[in-house]
């Protein structure tokens, strides 16, 4: 069992725990069913990965699809009663599902439980060095996501799941402070988010401007905020 898997497994039990404790009005859907299901659907899972010729692509995209929806919804629950600390417990196992999923060319068509797990998973690295693999699973990840759930690129909602994903990939690229990863991610920011580029540009040259950084960052930014201003 992965260490994700195992954090799942008691981040859950705590929350139907409190689930009863608090004793909240009973509906079809528990976390203790929806922790069950993630479980089933896992061991499904495992036994394809044993015999990889038994899924096509239909089953691989409905099978994640509902896994990553009981995340979803747990992740809810944790915070409905009271758990919020075990919120990212649940949803850390989403990558784990996304992967699985993106090995066998699957689609990504729930988003935000991967976003949420993703944003976590940056906010606790500080190295340059330790931001290149999460660089490497995001743009995994990016690319799998399935049309529909993409949304409309010039969709004003700030929370979008794909807005999100796309703008927290640029700056993960920035902190590894790699030109070659940084440019390859602005080029998709200006690809899948046009609109927001200005403003990305123009933040990212003032917080370049820190020590950490070095000046090749804010020169790259410095670039892509001046061909978006004089060319929008």
């Amino acid at each position: 069992m992965t260490a994700a898997r195992r954090e799942f497994a008691q981040a859950t039990a705590d929350i139907q725990a409190a689930f009863v404790a608090r004793g909240e009005r009973e509906t079809e859907v528990t976390p203790a069913l929806l922790a069950a299901a993630v479980e089933q659907f896992l061991a499904v899972f495992d036994r394809l990965d044993d015999h990889p010729s038994r899924a096509d692509q239909h089953e691989v995209n409905a099978l994640a699809e509902q896994a990553l929806s009981c995340i979803a919804d747990l992740a809810m629950w944790a915070e409905r009663v009271g758990c919020g600390a075990h919120r990212h417990a649940v949803e850390a196992l989403a990558l784990e599902i996304a992967l699985w999923s993106s090995r066998r060319g699957g689609e990504i068509r729930v988003l935000e439980p991967i976003v949420n797990a993703l944003a976590y998973r940056a906010n606790a690295m500080h190295s340059p060095g330790e931001m290149i693999p999460l660089y490497r699973l995001m743009q995994d990840i990016i690319g799998h996501v399935a049309p529909r759930t993409r949304g409309d690129p010039e969709s004003a909602d700030p929370a979008h799941p794909w807005r999100v994903i796309n703008l927290n990939f640029a700056i993960v690229a920035t902190r590894t402070q790699n030109p070659q990863l940084m440019n390859a991610a602005y080029d998709l920011l200006e690809q899948n988010l046009p609109a927001d580029c200005t403003a990305f540009f123009a933040e990212g040259v003032r917080q370049a401007g820190k020590k950490v950084y070095g000046g090749h960052v804010r020169d790259l930014l410095l670039g892509r905020l001046t061909k978006w201003t004089t060319r929008h």
